[in-house]
């Protein structure tokens, strides 16, 4: 892991993208919501316990992901989805080097920010819209 990268990224993106990662592997339904609503107590440590995932956030920063061009996508997706790999190995799956991969990760986050902020504005323009026309009626 770069520590250039870390370093550049505010701590709210860096929990949104640990969120993201863990919903994209597939962990948006934790286990213990589904044992109490069977009235199953989870077994083992606290230690087996599931992280909860925030599927509306996780899902948003996907539908963002998208918007950010492939290559730097592709780099952010890695980065997160591999967290602690060494840069040189995710680089090799971009088929570029590592300088290059650590550029794109950089980018990538400035752009996924900046699609994130975008999108944020558009929904709450939308919702203050929707609440003045509530208001009319």
């Amino acid at each position: 892991m770069s520590r250039r990268i870390m370093a550049e990224l505010p701590e709210d993106l860096v929990r949104r993208m640990r969120n993201w990662a863990r919903w994209a592997a597939g962990g948006g339904l934790p286990k213990l919501a589904s044992c109490a609503m069977w009235g199953i107590a989870p077994s083992g440590s606290r230690g087996d316990q599931v992280i909860n995932t925030l599927s509306g956030e996780a899902g948003d920063t996907d539908a963002a992901m998208n918007g950010v061009a492939v290559r730097y996508a592709q780099a952010v997706r890695l980065f997160w989805q591999y967290e602690g790999s060494a840069l040189a190995v995710l680089a090799r799956r971009c088929s570029c080097d590592y300088r290059t991969y650590e550029n794109r990760v950089i980018e990538g986050h400035t752009r996924l920010r900046s699609e994130i902020a975008q999108r944020s504005d558009v929904a709450r323009s939308y919702r203050d819209s929707f609440a003045e026309v509530a208001r009319c009626a």
